[in-house]
């Protein structure tokens, strides 16, 4: 029986130890439970929130792809558009260098034509005064024109036409002009219903008087003889049309 006490003490003591240890340990289970279901709880907290990261550089990166996209189209366009720009300006300057050029051939027509009607009205002016005002002159076609009656300047000596001595008087005033105005040619155009021959003589009978007495330059007389109803003489100053043309025709020809 005393051997049994003790023993009995040490069971119960010993009883109590586990009892008190296994609820140490139902604690510990406890803790370690709660901890964790909290880690578990934050594993799903972070889990989500890494999906949710995910999701987000996912959308970024299809984002910056669309950017990305987006600016090589604006890069595009703006090639496009700096080239169409540049050709654009191309065509518009050759079209204006074009303009430039054409501006340039018109003024200088137009400046032709202005220098040639201020000719024109010296040389009237100078006619009006040398041979009268009751000289027939007058301007057709670009060139000054003077009318000879054929009756009163032609006289005739053993049958050869030769100028009255009025006519000469005539011519002789006549001469100074186009002697001044030394750039223009001279068209002497008789006209008359007797023969080729009588009205080609009465052209050719002033134009050797205006080269042998008036000094004329025999290559800006051209004489030529008509047969019409009237029996007139042309005498006519103007440019040389042949030149004219010919300048006319570099200066379309060159563009300038």
């Amino acid at each position: 029986m005393r051997t049994l006490l003790p023993a009995f003490i040490a069971l119960l003591l010993t009883t109590q130890v586990f009892a008190q240890r296994r609820s140490e340990l139902i604690e510990q289970v406890s803790s370690l439970n709660s901890k964790n279901d909290s880690l578990q709880s934050e594993l799903i907290t972070t889990q989500r929130a890494l999906k949710t990261a995910e999701t987000k550089v996912t959308t970024i990166e299809s984002q910056n792809e669309q950017l990305k996209q987006t600016n090589q189209d604006l890069l595009t366009n703006l090639n496009k558009f700096i080239q169409a720009s540049t050709e654009k300006t191309s065509y518009i300057g050759e079209t204006l260098e074009s303009m430039q050029k054409t501006e340039a051939q018109l003024k200088a027509m137009t400046d032709s034509f202005s220098a040639h009607d201020s000719i024109s009205y010296m040389v009237l002016t100078d006619l009006k005064r040398t041979l009268g005002e009751n000289a027939q002159i007058g301007v057709e076609n670009g060139a000054v024109l003077v009318i000879l009656n054929n009756t009163t300047t032609f006289g005739s000596s053993n049958n050869k036409i030769e100028l009255s001595a009025g006519g000469k008087d005539f011519i002789n005033r006549l001469s100074e002009t186009i002697a001044k105005h030394d750039t223009l040619a001279v068209t002497i155009e008789s006209l008359g219903n007797k023969s080729w021959s009588n009205v080609a003589n009465k052209a050719a009978v002033i134009a050797d008087h205006l080269v042998n007495e008036g000094q004329i330059e025999a290559g800006r007389i051209d004489a030529v003889g008509k047969a019409a109803e009237a029996d007139v003489t042309y005498i006519k100053l103007h440019p040389k049309f042949d030149k004219y043309y010919l300048w006319l025709r570099e200066l379309v020809k060159n563009g300038r």
